[in-house]
């Protein structure tokens, strides 16, 4: 909800978010962005993601589980 900036790269199954409000991942050891469709963790590439209506998607900045 609302406005906020993010920064990707790639598209479909190649789909890579780099950074959302200007905060940005920080690489193989640190925390990256991690997204949740309906409380459970994608398992695919963002731009290949079904979402419908109604739907909750969350971005967290943490690790991969």
């Amino acid at each position: 909800m609302g406005d906020f900036e993010f920064e990707s790269t790639g598209s479909e199954e190649s789909a890579f978010v780099s950074s959302i409000g200007g905060i940005e991942n920080e690489g193989k050891s640190g925390d990256n962005w991690v997204y949740r469709v309906n409380d459970e963790l994608g398992n695919q590439g963002c731009g290949v993601c079904d979402v419908k209506k109604g739907d909750h998607i969350l971005w967290v900045l943490g690790k991969y589980p």
